[in-house]
């Protein structure tokens, strides 16, 4: 199951969310701070058994959590001052305090998104069978893999 993982975007422009079904890592000084792998890991590094990691309720026993909360200060309020865009689909995002956000786009679903950019602001409503009304912020750009 790949990754999902968002990253929220607010300036005077609008609300956007960044969100990739890829792998992803942050990377400060060419040394990985935080990758979605970590989930599989305790605090101490060590893999959780299979038994351990069904039976958690969320994520707060994991290397992750440890290392999401290590890195919110470093994120949180930071500007995205670059980004590039490999031939094979990986991003990488550099904030203005030198952090490497990357998403490694090693999906190989047909037609899967590896990563959009969703606007929060523009929102439009489906209607389903059961007559429910969801709003679905607008895709602004995206990257799919086409097999």
């Amino acid at each position: 199951m790949p990754a999902r993982f968002e990253v929220y975007i607010l300036n005077d422009s609008g609300k956007y969310v960044i969100e990739c079904e890829t792998n992803f890592r942050v990377v400060m000084n060419n040394k990985n701070i935080l990758c979605f792998n970590d989930i599989y890991l305790k605090n101490d590094y060590n893999e959780f058994t299979d038994e351990e990691f069904q039976s958690q309720k969320d994520i707060e026993l994991s290397l992750l959590y440890k290392n999401l909360m290590n890195i919110k200060d470093l994120i949180v309020n930071t500007k995205i001052t670059d980004c590039k865009i490999s031939l094979c689909n990986d991003i990488e995002l550099i904030t203005s305090n030198n952090l490497i956000i990357q998403f490694i786009n090693d999906v190989h679903g047909n037609l899967c998104s590896s990563f959009r950019i969703l606007s929060l602001e523009n929102k439009r409503n489906v209607n389903v069978s059961n007559e429910k009304v969801f709003s679905l912020p607008e895709t602004v750009y995206e990257i799919k893999n086409d097999n």
